[in-house]
């Protein structure tokens, strides 16, 4: 969210973003583009089958001298605007680590542990309840577990 957030600070105040990121856009038209000239029958195409046809006019002109300086020109102007503006593309591992990091934190941290116990708790009291007042349930639940129990003996 914070990233997204910025983008759209970025989009709005800094000109300089807006026509690098718009740089990307038009490279990657160019690259539909020239795919289409090449192969007209992509235009008719229903929306639904159009980004598969795409995809394999991809790389059936993949050895196209034209089409590859039109993809190195797409690549440049993203890491162009990837280099500018690095706090807009972290990767899913950063992402990853820095929660790690945060739960981390809140592990030692008392207060946290006593609501994560008051949640469960409360998730097993919920529960408890279903199984009380739900007689099906509580049958479904007393299998479930005698098939766990058969599992682990085999």
């Amino acid at each position: 969210k914070k990233i997204q957030k910025l983008r759209k600070k970025l989009h709005l105040e800094d000109s300089v973003y807006k026509e690098t990121l718009f740089a990307t856009f038009r490279a990657n038209r160019a690259l539909d583009q020239f795919l289409v000239e090449k192969e007209p029958s992509i235009e008719k195409q229903p929306d639904a089958r159009k980004k598969a046809t795409l995809e394999m006019a991809r790389k059936k002109h993949q050895g196209d001298p034209a089409y590859r300086k039109l993809v190195a020109f797409a690549e440049a102007a993203q890491k162009k605007l990837e280099s500018d503006y690095p706090k807009l593309f972290v990767s899913n591992e950063d992402i990853t680590e820095k929660r790690n990091q945060a739960r981390k934190a809140l592990k030692e941290n008392p207060e946290f542990k006593k609501l994560v116990e008051a949640r469960g708790n409360a998730y097993r009291a919920q529960q408890d309840y279903l199984y009380e007042k739900d007689e099906k349930l509580a049958q479904l639940k007393k299998l479930l577990e005698e098939e766990k129990t058969q599992t682990k003996n085999k």
